[in-house]
Parts: C-alpha cells; sequence; structure tokens
C-alpha cells in the first residue's frame, strides 16, 4: 500500500505557497488587513507659519501617513466604509498644533438643504487630558472624556454664502450688533462662525460642543480630493480638552463622512489609534520619488516582509487546520 505520506506533503507545501502569494498580493496592491499595531506620526516643528492653507507649499516636504479606515461597527447606527484611508501630516508653528488631513472623495457634498443630503466632514478626537490612559475609540468614556475637532463641507460653504453685514437688503438693518445675530450671541454653534466645531464627549450620548470654540479650519476640494487644516494653540483652552508640548505623545482617531453615500452621525469611515509624537526639530528633507513626495511609503522590501509575515500567519493556521482534520480522520478510523 502507498504511503500517503508523499502526496500530504505536496498538499501542505501548495497551501504554505498559496498562503505567501496571497499575503505578497494583499501587500503589493494595497489591500487593507486588520492590525492592531499603533501608527506612529510625528508632529513636526514648521519653519514657515503654514495659516490655515492646504495647499501651503511647506506640506509637500513634510511626510505623510497613511491611516487605514473602515466602517464603524462600534454602535448604533453603524455602517460607512467608503473612504478606505486618509493621509495625515502634522506640524507645530508659532505655538499651534497644525493638523493636514486629506482623502479622495469623488464627490463634492456641501450641501444640507434638504433632508435626504448630508455633507462630507472628518472629525480627530483626543483624549481630554493627553497624559490620561487611551480613552474608548468612539465618544470616550465617562471616566475618559474626549475632544473633538469636527470639520463639516456645509459649514464652510454656509460661512462663504453670507451676505456681508452692510449689504442692501429690503427690510434688512445694516447692522453688526448682536442684537440682529442671537443666535451667535447665545453661543449657538451651529450659527456657524468657522467651519469647525470644538466638541467634547464622556461617552456616547454625551457629545457636546465645548464652551470655547477655538478650533479653526479650512478645507480645499481639488481633483476629487479634499485636504482640511485643522488648528488650535498648544495651550488648553478649558476643561476636557488637551495640553500640548513638545516632546509628547498622544493617541488620536480620526473619522470621515462621505455625504454622497447617506453617511452621518454614527455612519462614518473610522481609524484605528494613531500616536502622535509631537518632536523639536523640522521635518527632514525630501526624498526624491516617482511621485516627487516625501511621502512616507513603504519600499518593495518592506511589501515583501510584510507580505512573507502575513503568508506565514496564514501558513501555520492552514498547517493547524489541517492537522486538526488528520487528528480528525484519525478518530474517526478509530471507531
Amino acid at each position: 500500500m502507498t504511503s500517503p505520506a508523499p502526496t500530504m506533503s505536496r498538499r501542505m507545501l501548495t497551501i504554505a505557497g498559496l498562503a505567501l502569494v496571497f499575503g505578497l498580493v494583499t501587500q503589493i496592491f494595497g489591500f487593507e488587513l486588520a492590525y492592531s499595531q499603533t501608527l506612529s506620526v510625528t508632529v513636526w516643528s514648521a519653519d514657515e507659519d503654514p495659516g490655515l492653507d492646504p495647499d501651503w507649499v511647506g506640506w509637500d516636504s513634510v511626510p505623510t501617513a497613511r491611516v487605514p479606515l473602515t466602517a464603524q461597527q462600534v454602535t448604533a447606527p453603524m455602517g460607512g466604509g467608503s473612504a478606505p484611508s486618509v493621509n495625515v501630516q502634522t506640524v507645530h508653528s508659532g505655538g499651534d498644533l497644525v493638523v493636514r488631513i486629506s482623502w479622495r472623495d469623488a464627490t463634492e457634498d456641501t450641501s444640507t438643504a434638504k433632508p435626504e443630503l448630508f455633507a462630507d466632514a472628518v472629525a480627530i478626537q483626543f483624549p481630554a487630558s493627553a497624559s490620561s490612559s487611551v480613552p474608548a475609540i468612539c465618544m470616550g468614556q465617562a471616566d475618559e472624556a474626549v475632544n473633538i475637532w469636527h470639520w463639516r463641507a456645509d459649514s464652510q460653504a454656509g460661512i462663504s454664502a453670507l451676505p456681508e453685514p452692510n449689504d442692501g437688503y429690503v427690510d434688512r438693518y445694516a447692522d453688526t450688533s448682536e442684537t440682529y445675530y442671537p443666535a451667535t450671541a447665545s453661543g449657538n454653534p451651529f450659527a456657524a462662525t468657522s467651519a469647525v466645531q470644538n466638541l467634547v464627549a464622556g461617552g456616547f450620548g454625551t457629545l457636546t460642543p465645548a464652551h470655547e470654540q477655538t478650533v479653526i479650519g479650512e478645507g480645499l476640494y481639488t481633483d476629487n480630493v479634499w485636504a482640511v487644516v485643522l488648528r488650535r494653540s498648544f495651550v488648553a483652552p478649558g476643561a476636557e480638552q488637551p495640553q500640548f508640548e513638545v516632546g509628547q505623545e498622544i493617541d488620536v482617531a480620526l473619522a470621515v463622512w462621505n455625504g454622497s453615500e447617506d453617511e452621518r452621525d454614527g455612519i462614518k469611515s473610522v481609524s484605528q489609534f494613531v500616536r502622535f509624537s509631537i518632536s523639536s526639530s523640522s521635518a527632514p528633507a525630501p526624498v526624491a520619488s516617482d511621485q516627487g513626495t516625501a511621502h512616507a511609503t513603504p519600499s518593495a522590501a518592506g511589501y515583501v516582509l510584510v507580505g512573507l509575515f502575513t503568508g506565514a500567519v496564514l501558513v501555520l493556521v492552514l498547517l493547524a487546520l489541517v492537522w486538526f482534520g488528520i487528528v480528525a480522520k484519525s478518530i474517526r478510523d478509530g471507531d
């Protein structure tokens, strides 16, 4: 009787080869696999003030980190996931933290004038205290609050569409007094004077505007790409808002909404935690590449190593399944 060992060996080698090929393909073509390692992003010292300009020339010299996103599946309403990733660049200038977030979006959704319309948006979540432990990734928790900077395309569009106070309209007072702007005077966050809302939360259902609306931002939509810059002073403006300083590490999370995909509220694309490391150094000189940018893109060797690692893990899983199958068959044959 012919021994089954050679046949079994060939099968196992075939399975191992297929697993390794799968690992390489997922890396080469950019398929996102779930992982738990925290991505680190350096907050460089800017030699020039970037302002709020998403097209500031200095951004070309700041390394870019690609942060994977997935659909929000923690609390209802769940869903989203239309944005597979965002690019993040960070600097500090004049005592301010400046974050640039960009992502691809085939549609520019800036209107919520009808119930069925939703706006593009992006948010970044910080722990309320930069020295605290990592809070719950969605809205924090009772003992670990979070501070959220939330930019909305419709808020920005609404600001740019407002008439000047002294424009002439029938039955309209040409006055800048708060008497004629009661929502602004009362601090209503929807009486937008900024495209960004500064929010705080200590768990689901607790999201509320912070008393201090000191976060500013500007978005730009060009060639199917949104680029948004968010900015705030290192100095904490109030309670449940982190203080920043050079040498500090702080874990943040990101979220993106695609209005044309009916994404709003909890229906969004979200990241795992990303670690911001605030450095006193300037960004390194750009490294020449085919794209002519300084983006932090893995090398070919990195793709191969990560692919081999992924394949090796799959090999171990498949070998374990084969072993269990052999044991199960032996048990049945013994019966």
